[in-house]
């Protein structure tokens, strides 16, 4: 399977060619693989490509529609509706039982002059925020032979994923929704584009090490061999959780058959749970970072934490009175926290303490100008590790002891998720004297004050 063919759910992708053989080469093993998970598959064009390959997925499943049919009512382009009609086409899909919508557009219309057009970039970059919601994925199609360069400059500021050379590529010229919509570039816009600079170059030289950049490859295996194993398990999942609703809403109120239907989907939402996991760890999961106060969310996360520890188990903060910035996503922010403190849980049987401390650090490396990050740190006083297993604690599925009390997946998740919000983490432990993990991320300035 090509990299290509391995896009999910809530990915938004576009494709700027310049000939056919280019085109198919992507278009057809996406459209396929698709049709292969069960997918509902849609291709939006007014030329279908020629060929024996495209004319077999036709056959296999995938519908064809016209660019007017797909896109215009009444001769006119309407952003709203088109968002709308996404979402419900989206949601039907899920009643069908299918695992996903997965649409392969021909993006050309925006040439033809028809009303409402001109706002057909805004509708690409508001498309992203409907994609973080709805199980559905969609791959542009630009031919480079028809857009003029102003064009496909905007075509790349509106797609997080760019397909190039047959491999999906993060996009660092995308720009958030508010920052593209933006009549002039703000202040927040500059900053994010000078912090993802600084952020490359400091990652760059703190993992410039031989042993850290072997260490980095054989997750970034691990990752993708177990993005595609959770993608496929999740289609499953939902192809027997829909079943299992059907059924259920079948039987009789007073079925004997009732329990079992429940404890079905029990076990199939906890092996959902157990697939996303997964796709955390192999950074797959569409991230929506947002300019945000660490300790502030830390604060309030942390509150929510309480409850679910055990009594047995204490919570302390320390925070400095500094604010410090950064940019994440904070429902990844809520995860790592949460999956750390589940993890010092295990390794505390007979109860102890965690602390979480927020502060600012001034990292001094090697070839790399020193500079302050934003350190999050997660302490528990619990049976601590040998330098042996700290090699592989991020591995799915490792356990200290050889067997995992849960999933198995929490430290993997927190290291995907760490990974793909701009941070890297450490640990720091020995036996006998419990664990800190120290996750560091790009420190942003604090906003200007605003103008009278």
């Amino acid at each position: 399977m090509s990299e290509t063919a391995a896009a999910c759910s809530h990915d938004h992708l576009c494709l700027l060619y310049k000939s056919e053989a280019e085109l198919l080469s992507v278009l057809l093993p996406f459209l396929k693989q698709g049709l292969a998970r069960g997918e509902r598959c849609l291709y939006i064009g007014d030329a279908p490509p020629d060929g024996a390959g495209f004319d077999a997925l036709v056959q296999g499943g995938l519908t064809v529609l016209g660019t007017s049919d797909a896109y215009l009512k009444d001769g006119r382009f309407d952003l709203e509706r088109m968002l709308e009609q996404f979402r419900e086409l989206s949601a039907a899909t899920r009643r069908d039982g299918r695992a996903a919508l997965r649409v392969a557009g021909d993006a050309s219309l925006v040439l033809n002059g028809a009303a409402g057009t001109e706002r057909f970039f805004e509708y690409e970059s508001r498309a992203n925020g409907l994609f973080s919601d709805i199980e559905a994925l969609a791959l542009c199609l630009y031919d480079r032979r028809l857009f003029s360069p102003k064009h496909l400059r905007t075509v790349l500021r509106t797609h997080p994923l760019v397909i190039h050379r047959g491999a999906i590529c993060r996009n660092r010229v995308y720009e958030p929704t508010a920052e593209f919509l933006a009549a002039e570039w703000t202040d927040a816009g500059i900053d994010r584009r000078l912090d993802e600079m600084h952020r490359a170059q400091m990652l760059e030289a703190l993992t410039s090490a031989p042993e850290q950049a072997f260490h980095e490859q054989r997750l970034g295996a691990i990752g993708r061999l177990a993005g595609g194993i959770a993608h496929e398990f999740n289609n499953i999942l939902t192809g027997i959780l829909g079943l299992a609703e059907f059924v259920e809403e079948d039987l009789p109120p007073d079925s004997a058959s009732r329990p079992d239907i429940r404890e079905i989907k029990s076990l199939g939402l906890r092996a959902s749970t157990l697939a996303n996991q997964l796709l955390y760890f192999s950074q797959r999961r569409h991230s929506q970072p947002l300019r945000l106060e660490l300790s502030s969310a830390v604060e309030s996360f942390a509150s929510g934490l309480r409850p679910t520890l055990g009594g047995d188990v204490s919570l302390s903060l320390a925070q400095g009175d500094r604010e410090l910035f950064i940019e994440a996503d904070p429902r990844a922010l809520e995860i790592i926290l949460g999956n750390l403190a589940e993890n010092a849980c295990q390794a505390m049987p007979n109860g102890g303490k965690i602390e979480i401390g927020v502060e600012a650090v001034t990292l001094s490396r090697p070839g790399a100008e020193s500079k302050e990050w934003a350190l999050l740190s997660v302490m528990d006083t619990g049976k601590g590790m040998s330098p042996e297993v700290q090699g592989f604690i991020f591995d799915p599925f490792f356990s200290v002891d050889g067997v995992s009390p849960s999933s198995g997946l929490g430290l993997s998740a927190v290291y995907g998720l760490v990974r793909q919000n701009g941070g890297f983490i450490e640990v720091r432990s020995a036996p006998g004297q419990g664990a800190t993990f120290r996750i560091y991320f790009p420190l942003l300035p604090p906003p200007r004050p605003a103008a009278r």
